[in-house]
Formats: C-alpha cells, sequence, structure tokens
C-alpha cells in the first residue's frame, strides 16, 4: 500500500516547477466493481499524486493550492490524462476493457481550447470513445452554468469523454438536471452513501439519482461504500457501481493490474462484447451506428426484414436497433413475433413521433424508443443501459426462477380471498418501496401477472419490475404518461392502475373475460391499500427527519448553553472580585460596602437561577426528543411471528 504524507507539508512554487519539468506525478487507482455481479471489477477512479524527494509520496491537498495559484491546473490535468492514457493501454493490451475516472477542476471549463486538447491526448494514445470519464463538482449550481460551461462540456463529449456529476449529494437531489447539459453519470457523495442507511433524506437523494438516471439513460456510481450491507442495499436499487474501502483502496498501478486484473482476460474476454443486430433503410444511419458501436460491441447491420431473419440464422444478437418501418414490413412484425427469442433487448427508432408509436413499440417488446434525428451520445448511453439491464436480468433469472417456484407452490394453497387478506397484513410490516413492491410482486406471481410498480413521493419516484428488478425507460416512460388517466386504464393485454402515490402496471391481462373481470375488482383494492400504507411510511419519514434536525439542534443547544453559561458566570466573579478587591481605594463607610456586597450577591444569585432555568428547558427538550424516539420506536410494526403449521402440515384458510 502506498505511503501517503499528509498537508501539513509546505511545498514550494520552486518545487511545482520541479515537478513539472522531472515528471514527479504520478496516479493511483481505487478499483470500481459492478453491483450486479459478482465478477464485477469494471472500472477505477485515478488520482494524482506527487512524488517529492523530501516528503515522500503528497496527496493533492499538498500541492493542488500552489499549483492552481500558479496556473497550472490545466498542465498538470493534461498531464494525468496522459498518464491515465497510457496505463489503460497497458490494460487493454492484457484483455481487460475497464472505464477510467479522473476528478477535474470545474474552473477549466472556462477555459477555450481545453476540451480539444483532451481529445488530442484522446487520439495520441489511441484510447477508444467513452473509456474515460471526467469528473465535475459543482456542475448544477446556477450562477456556474454558464452557456460557455454548457459547450465546453458538449466538446469533452464529442472528443470522446464521459461527463461525470461528482459529489451528487442530499442539496444536488432537490435540482433538475437541464436538458441541454451533456451528463453520462451521477457519483453518489461520499456523505450521502455513508447515511443511507439512517437517514431517510439521503435514501429520498439515491432514490432521486436513479429516476434521473432512467430517464436519461445515465450510469450511477457510489463512492465512500465501506460495508456489504450498503452495497446491497444501492444495488437491490439499481446503482450500478461501487467505489470505497469495502472494495478496495487506492493503489500504484502495477498493484491494481496485479490484484484486479489477474485473469482479466477471462473476465472481459471477446465473449463479454454484446451483439448488437442493426436494421436500418436509411445508408446514413445505418453508417453512422456502425462506426459509432463497432469499437465496443460486436455489430450485424442489414436494411431490411428479410436481411434481419437472414442475419438471425447465424447471429445471436443481445441488443436490436430496428427502425419502425422497413421497405418489406414493419419492425414491429420482427420483434413481435418472437423470432428474435426471450433474452433479446429491442431499441426501435423511428421518425414518428406520436404516443401511439411509442405504445406500439412498447407491446411489441420494445425496451426502448428514441426518434430521428438523434444524439449518438444518448444512443450509446441507452446502449450502455441496456447492456448493465441485460447483466441484471442474467444475474437473477436462475434465482427468481426458484423463488417464484416456491411462491407460486405456496399461494396455490391459499384461497382467492386468504391471499387478499394476506397481502394486507404482509404490507402492514413494510418500511419502504423495496418491501412495498416485493410483497406486491409475491403477490401477483401468485395470480400469474407479471407487473411493474411506481412509487411518487414529493420529491423521489421509485419504480420496480417484477421480472428485472428495475423498470425499462420505456416503462418509466410510460407511467409518467398514464399516471394521470384514471383508477384503471386499459390499452392493449396491459391495464394501468394509479392512485395519488402509487401504480401499478398489469403486463399480461387475462383475455378470458370472467378472469378479466376478477382482475378489475381486486386491482382496485390492491391500489388502494398499496396507497394508505405508503402515505404512513412517508408521514414516518417526515417524522423521522424531523426527529433527526431537532437531535441535531439540541445538541447545538446544550453545547451553546453550557459554553454562554461558564463565560458568563467567570465574568460575573470577575467584576465581583474586583470590586469587592476596590473598597479600600474607593474608602467607602462600612454601611456602603455592605449595600454594594449585597447587590452584588443578588446578581449572581439571579444569574444563577436563569442558568438553571436555562439548562432544565435544554434538559426537558432533550428528555422529549428522547422519549419521542422511544413511542416511535414502541410503535413500529414488528414482522408477526410465523404460525404454527396444523398436524396435516397445511396453512389454515381464513375463508
Amino acid at each position: 500500500m502506498e505511503s501517503v504524507s499528509g498537508i501539513s507539508k509546505e511545498i514550494s512554487s520552486d518545487d511545482v516547477e520541479k515537478a513539472f519539468a522531472e515528471d514527479w506525478f504520478t496516479v493511483v487507482y481505487q478499483p470500481q466493481f459492478s453491483l450486479s455481479r459478482d465478477t464485477g471489477f469494471t472500472g477505477a477512479e485515478a488520482f494524482v499524486r506527487l512524488k517529492h524527494p523530501e516528503h515522500g509520496l503528497m496527496i493533492p491537498g499538498a500541492f493542488l493550492p500552489m499549483v492552481d495559484s500558479m496556473h497550472k491546473m490545466r498542465e498538470l490535468t493534461e498531464r494525468v490524462v496522459a498518464l491515465v492514457a497510457n496505463d489503460w493501454i497497458a490494460l487493454s493490451e492484457q484483455g481487460t476493457d475497464i472505464n477510467v475516472a479522473i476528478n477535474v477542476d470545474r474552473s477549466l471549463l472556462h477555459i477555450d481550447g481545453f476540451g480539444k486538447a483532451l481529445g488530442k491526448t484522446l487520439k495520441q494514445h489511441k484510447v477508444p470513445r467513452q473509456k474515460i470519464t471526467l469528473e465535475f463538482t459543482g456542475l448544477l449550481e446556477p450562477d456556474f452554468l454558464s452557456e460557455t460551461v454548457r459547450k465546453s462540456l458538449m466538446e469533452l463529449h464529442l472528443k470522446g469523454f464521459c461527463i461525470s456529476l461528482d459529489g451528487f449529494s442530499v442539496a444536488e437531489s432537490s435540482q433538475s438536471l437541464p436538458d441541454d447539459v451533456v451528463i453520462d453519470e451521477i457519483k453518489l457523495d461520499r456523505d450521502l452513501v455513508k447515511s443511507l442507511l439512517t437517514k431517510e433524506r439521503c435514501k429520498d437523494a439515491m432514490r432521486s439519482a436513479m429516476h434521473n438516471a432512467n430517464r436519461f439513460s445515465m450510469r450511477v456510481v457510489a463512492v465512500g461504500i465501506e460495508d456489504e450491507e450498503t452495497a446491497d442495499f444501492l444495488a437491490r436499487n439499481g446503482c450500478d457501481r461501487g467505489q470505497g474501502y469495502y472494495f478496495g483502496t487506492p493503489e500504484e498501478f502495477s498493484t491494481l493490474r496485479d490484484t484486479y486484473v489477474e485473469g482479466a482476460d477471462e473476465r472481459h474476454s471477446g465473449a463479454e462484447r454484446a451483439n448488437i443486430l442493426i436494421v436500418e433503410d436509411d445508408v446514413q444511419y445505418l453508417n453512422l451506428l456502425n462506426e459509432s458501436l463497432s469499437d465496443n460491441y460486436n455489430v450485424r447491420t442489414t436494411d431490411c426484414l428479410r436481411g434481419a431473419r437472414e442475419a438471425l440464422q447465424d447471429f445471436s444478437p443481445d441488443i436490436v436497433i430496428i427502425d419502425l418501418n422497413l421497405p418489406d414490413g414493419r419492425g414491429v412484425d420482427l420483434s413481435g413475433s418472437g423470432e428474435l427469442g426471450d433474452n433479446v433487448s429491442t431499441i426501435f427508432i423511428s421518425g414518428a413521433k406520436e404516443f401511439a408509436s411509442r405504445l406500439e413499440a412498447y407491446e411489441a417488446g420494445g425496451m426502448d424508443f428514441i426518434e430521428k434525428p438523434f444524439s449518438i451520445r444518448e444512443l450509446m448511453a441507452k446502449i450502455r443501459q441496456m447492456a448493465t439491464y441485460q447483466l441484471r436480468s442474467r444475474d437473477m433469472s436462475d434465482r427468481n426462477k426458484e423463488s417464484q417456484q416456491m411462491v407460486m407452490r405456496s399461494l396455490q394453497q391459499t384461497a382467492y380471498y386468504g391471499d387478499i387478506v394476506q397481502f394486507f397484513k404482509n404490507i402492514l410490516v413494510c418500511t419502504d418501496e423495496e418491501q412495498l413492491s416485493r410483497e406486491f410482486f409475491r403477490f401477483s406471481a401468485g395470480k400469474g401477472l407479471r407487473t411493474a410498480i411506481e412509487f411518487r413521493s414529493k420529491n423521489t419516484v421509485s419504480s420496480y419490475d417484477q421480472d428485472m428488478g428495475v423498470c425499462s425507460p420505456t416503462e418509466v416512460n410510460i407511467f409518467e404518461v398514464l399516471k394521470e388517466k384514471g383508477r384503471l386504464y386499459e390499452f392493449a393485454q396491459r391495464m394501468m392502475v394509479n392512485d395519488d402515490h402509487v401504480s401499478f402496471l398489469v403486463k399480461n391481462v387475462p383475455v378470458d373475460s370472467v378472469e378479466k373481470g376478477e382482475l378489475r375488482d381486486y386491482v382496485a383494492v390492491l391500489v388502494e391499500a398499496l396507497e394508505a400504507r405508503y402515505r404512513e411510511i412517508l408521514r414516518q419519514r417526515i417524522v423521522n427527519e424531523a426527529t433527526e434536525v431537532m437531535q441535531e439542534l439540541v445538541q447545538q443547544l446544550l453545547s451553546l448553553v453550557n459554553v454562554d453559561s461558564g463565560e458568563k458566570k467567570e465574568l460575573l466573579d470577575d467584576y465581583s472580585m474586583e470590586l469587592k478587591m476596590s473598597f479600600h481605594v474607593l474608602q467607602l463607610t462600612l454601611e456602603q460596602e455592605n449595600y454594594l456586597t449585597d447587590i452584588i450577591e443578588k446578581m449572581l444569585n439571579h444569574n444563577e437561577a436563569a442558568e438553571k432555568s436555562t439548562v432544565e428547558i435544554s434538559n426537558t427538550v432533550e428528555y422529549i426528543l428522547k422519549q419521542m424516539a422511544t413511542d416511535l420506536a414502541e410503535l413500529e410494526v414488528k414482522a408477526p411471528a410465523a404460525e404454527e403449521e396444523s398436524a396435516g402440515g397445511s396453512t389454515v384458510e381464513l375463508f
């Protein structure tokens, strides 16, 4: 492990000049792991260090202020990018294809030509597009986000860099992401991740990041993960990557390579490159897609349905990009026919802008829909998200099959109304959206339904899919469009069921009229029960957040009272002593001295009584908060103990 000096060592401008002249700068790497699979080494963040001949390896806080004051931040950034590019090429030659992130001072976005210079570095080292991520903190601040900054971000993106919104915190979560700002990644703040399991406002901020990522096809990375529980929670909620001491500390390049890249040629072999079939009759679009995707994926192209069917004979695509309208038919004919197989993700592209076209694509199994003309950045982001989506589905498929079989066997033994009563009982012990969705999916599976569900609070939106865990971008769009369409909204063989804060989508409405009628009867009851429980969860969060804030304020108040009391008592004692010591100088009579002494004693007694009252008030407030926390804990619904089985081993029927 590296030995790093603190920031107490002083570095001079001469040291900085020598550092640039004699190549004292180096980088260390902290690994990033995919949260959706076991063999998940997928990237790293690069941190700059300075190898000082006297002070040793120095962290950025020890030398960056001087570098900045000497206006050399741009030069240092270009040098760091070059170092990272060299290391990336070395890993690539070993068969390892990862993404490397570099934190960049946002002030450089105001400099003309900055993006061009960095792009030239990538080109010189022949690093493929989108393999280097530039992280910027504070991008969303209104005073900073000027037209120049927007153009610089776009220039960097066009030169092949991914753009990361670093330091996404509780405060950031309340701000809207501008549609015209290029952002490929959201990076959750260390403090947010640290308090993720204990503070509701941090959970809400995380859910806001996930929702924005789904809307804009971005990647989400959590930094500062220190335990398995936090990593599991983030994975369940759709976070793509994790970074922190739980996975590994910052290491020199050789250590990173030996520790995490050993056997990487097997983990990241060509077999992991997704196969993409492009079906597009417009030659310009076809060539653009082929050129943009070929570096990172195995691509096959054709301009018609017949060519697509021929390609399927010897090519098994993971992702299909297909035009809605083709010379010899429609793209939905291929997607909806089942010819693509069960594990293929389809993206439809079309010049049609009507919502009916989106619904048609969704009903044919489309995972996403992109209007022409489209941004190649948008498509690349969606392809990346689609690949992650497939990895999650593959990881979960075996476990889902096993759990669904157990659920089905269990629920088949329970009477129809008993299922609903049990569902009501189960959701009473749920404390968040994830638990509610799990109980809802358990009930849905028992009825042979495939569903997705969305929860909406004031600041966050959370959506879950029964089969894949997280909703596809198209499903997120469907919820957004149909949430105001009334309690029940049916289209094709699907049904949207809405309430104020909860909506769920039934994706396989029964064809039989009797079964369909039964479904309509009980889904309205289900959504009302979910709505009521979710409202209670939101109310509890408000109370918890208020309690957290009040406890912090009380601690601050007690600290201030103690400090203030001590200072005032010391001051009054000093005044009293000085006055008594000066009696002989003032030549007062005994009667005058006694009079003044009596006044002083009254002042001291009055101050002591006031301080005692203040302390009593503070203690009372603290006691009330503690009692409130105790009462809330007692009111928490406890999960019921498992019911004993009857002698025959079967559960007791309720009806």
